[in-house]
């Protein structure tokens, strides 16, 4: 046998098959856990609804600059704030303005929140326009949705308040009421400890 004919150092040799992992069916694969930031108080689901997390939208839009100013708004350090860009496609780097996407970033306030006047600053703001109180549901705080002024189609955005967390929800070509639901729902995933 020639040099050539021998496996590379740590190759198996040719005479062993090669093994791997036996092919398992999507719905017998649990979904992975969401990611978590904020020493495990914040998460950052996998998928939100039908749209899954994008990593590569996430850090285009939403990335270390964006969490950097979250962060700086609130006087915390940057591993305390979380954010997700979602879209239908994990994999894609651009979209259409008419496909669905959701974004959201979310600040751990360990306490210091301040949701009374988290709210009165949304309300008043004129970055948005629409706004109106909604039921924060069963985790409590403050919530309220609008829409986002001065874009070239609709984004509903919505945000959450409480003594622990701040969170901002954005969601193209949706409706605020819409949103609303969607933030309740997704908000165990991710404002994980109290």
């Amino acid at each position: 046998m020639c040099s050539s004919d021998l496996p590379a150092a740590g190759s198996p040799s040719r005479s062993t098959p090669p093994t791997s992992a036996p092919p398992s069916s999507p719905a017998s694969t649990p979904p992975a856990p969401p990611l978590t930031e904020a020493g495990g108080h914040l998460g950052v689901p996998r998928s939100i609804g039908s749209l899954r997390l994008n990593a590569l939208l996430t850090q285009k839009f939403v990335g270390q600059s964006v969490r950097h100013q979250d962060a700086n708004s609130f006087f915390i350090p940057d591993s305390d704030v979380a954010s997700g860009f979602y879209t239908t496609d994990p994999s894609v780097a651009t979209f259409s303005a008419g496909e669905p996407r959701l974004m959201f970033l979310v600040a751990y306030l360990a306490g210091s929140g301040n949701p009374a006047s988290d709210l009165h600053s949304f309300m008043t703001n004129h970055t948005f326009h629409g706004q109106y109180q909604i039921s924060p549901g069963s985790m409590g705080g403050v919530a309220a949705c609008g829409w986002l002024s001065g874009q070239s189609s609709p984004v509903a955005h919505c945000m959450w308040a409480d003594a622990n967390t701040y969170a901002d929800f954005y969601s193209w070509n949706s409706k605020p009421a819409a949103l609303a639901q969607t933030m309740i729902a997704t908000r165990p995933q991710v404002e994980l400890k109290k």
